[in-house]
């Protein structure tokens, strides 16, 4: 479905962002989901009828989940809820997807950030609002940006485009920064298992408060139902140019990028900006639920981005069937026959001057990109299928619930999430870690998979390793708060109704 929007472009800490034109797009492969998974996660179809709230059948709109009604403590039910925020987010009431409706911003590069901590401002969407994509460079806020993890590299697409990333928030998560910023004790939210201060609402109290603040500061619009369901949200999304896919088969926004000189394959130049249609390869959704003040993160991604290594899961006979790795076909970042391996060292990179520099040796071009950890964990490990056969049959049901769905939706899959048991994560402590330990987006960690080929100076293994609390209150007390685990919260400016 097509959707239009003018966005405006500024250059922030991100990936490379631009595309040359390129027309006759063919049909993509697609990973196929197997069918024959055990219904460990499978939504029904009573369930499904649940989550909606109008639409037709072609094209459903879904309403967002309530992140406080229950303690989350099975995988299944962060999956679940995962899938139910995607749809939601992706609905088109409106003539606008819910991302870009109002209730939610843009967040925009404002000036020099620190390495944890991103100085950002947000713009409001809908009513006119153009959305801002941004891109990520060499800065020292690069961590913080909206764009690829652990640096500049630039994902590039076998047709040539270059990948455009935007980042999202809602009207719950500006209200909490403004309260934040304007009275900070009265949304100091603090719980009996961690030691930090300041930390994301993670009970039904705590946000209502949120919302109450929000409405009548004039942030938050109507009843606050939805911001009281949804709870202070963060979505990052990443996009190629849409005449270098089968466009019916993605969600669609027409966009206003950077423009850049590509009469040189060794430096791209920037120059100025254009407009152009955009596809959507991944989003990521990260927020707090009951008892989870560390963020549920949840990724998705097309079913043609990348071919997906090879796994094992639990079929319907309750014995180990496994899913053989194939890359033959057309894929959006992958040639047909690529190596399991693939080849994940990016061939260029967005320099200081905000250009794309190829690597001493190299070309500003595309490479072998595959999504080396299926459901966020090692390929081929029997310890894994639960949640493998978990997040199988989610989608499994889900593809065959959305039908021919006029959104596309039914061509994405949730690839995982990860979250703790509750207790804030620091680098590295994986022992409190659930889900998708080695989880990453292919559109959005491309060079930095666990286990994959990438650049040797970045370590971490998921979300979490960047995602952390310092546990130093000494030497970067700032760090150490429960927000720290977003990289944007801090730095973030009141915004001004």
């Amino acid at each position: 479905m097509r959707i239009s929007h003018n966005f405006a472009a500024i250059f922030l800490t991100s990936s490379c962002v631009a595309a040359l034109l390129f027309t006759g797009a063919p049909a993509s492969s697609q990973n196929t989901i197997p069918a024959d998974a055990d219904a460990s996660c499978a939504v029904s179809q009573s369930e499904f009828e649940g989550w909606r709230a109008g639409g037709t059948n072609a094209n459903p709109v879904f309403a967002a989940p309530d992140g406080f009604g229950a303690q989350f403590t099975e995988p299944c039910q962060f999956f679940k809820w995962g899938a139910q925020t995607f749809l939601w987010l992706t609905s088109s009431a409106q003539d606008d997807y819910v991302f870009d409706q109002s209730g939610f911003f843009d967040v925009v590069h404002d000036e020099q950030g620190t390495e944890k901590i991103a100085k950002v401002k947000v713009t409001p969407n809908g009513q006119g609002h153009p959305n801002i994509f941004a891109l990520r460079g060499v800065k020292p806020d690069i961590r913080g940006g909206s764009g690829q993890a652990g640096g500049g590299g630039a994902l590039v697409s076998q047709k040539g485009s270059l990948t455009y990333y935007g980042m999202h928030v809602n009207d719950a998560y500006v209200a909490f920064r403004n309260g934040m910023s304007e009275d900070p004790e009265a949304f100091n939210f603090t719980d009996a298992k961690n030691t930090q201060e300041f930390q994301f609402p993670s009970t039904a109290e705590a946000i209502t408060r949120i919302v109450k603040y929000g409405r009548a500061s004039g942030i938050i619009d109507g009843d606050g139902s939805v911001a009281q369901l949804a709870g202070t949200l963060e979505v990052k999304t990443s996009w190629v140019k849409a005449d270098t896919v089968d466009r019916d088969a993605f969600v669609i926004v027409t966009a206003q990028v950077p423009k850049f000189d590509t009469s040189l394959d060794t430096v791209w130049t920037a120059d100025g900006t254009e407009s152009m249609e955009l596809a959507m390869v991944g989003m990521h959704i990260a927020a707090p639920v009951t008892g989870h003040p560390e963020l549920a993160w949840i990724t998705y991604e097309h079913l043609s981005n990348t071919p997906i290594g090879a796994y094992l899961y639990t079929d319907t006979s309750g014995a180990t069937a496994t899913y053989d790795y194939n890359s033959d076909g057309t894929w959006t970042f992958a040639k047909s026959g690529a190596s399991g391996q693939g080849n994940m060292v990016p061939n260029a990179s967005v320099n200081a001057a905000g250009d794309i520099q190829a690597a001493e040796g190299k070309t500003v071009s595309a490479q072998d990109i595959v999504l080396f950890n299926p459901w966020g964990l090692a390929p081929m490990t029997a310890n894994d299928l639960a949640n493998n056969t978990d997040l199988v049959s989610l989608n499994a049901s889900l593809i065959a619930l959305l039908g021919a769905d006029e959104n596309a939706r039914d061509k994405y899959f949730q690839v995982g999430g990860i979250w703790t048991d509750g207790t804030l994560p620091k680098y590295q402590d994986y022992d409190i870690e659930v889900g998708g330990l080695d989880l990453a987006n292919s559109t959005m960690e491309s060079f930095h998979q666990f286990g994959a080929q990438k650049p040797a100076d970045f370590t971490p293994r998921n979300c979490f390793d960047c995602h952390s609390v310092s546990g130093d209150n000494a030497s970067a007390p700032e760090h150490n708060l429960g927000v720290s685990v977003s990289h944007i919260f801090q730095g973030m400016k009141p915004y001004a109704p």
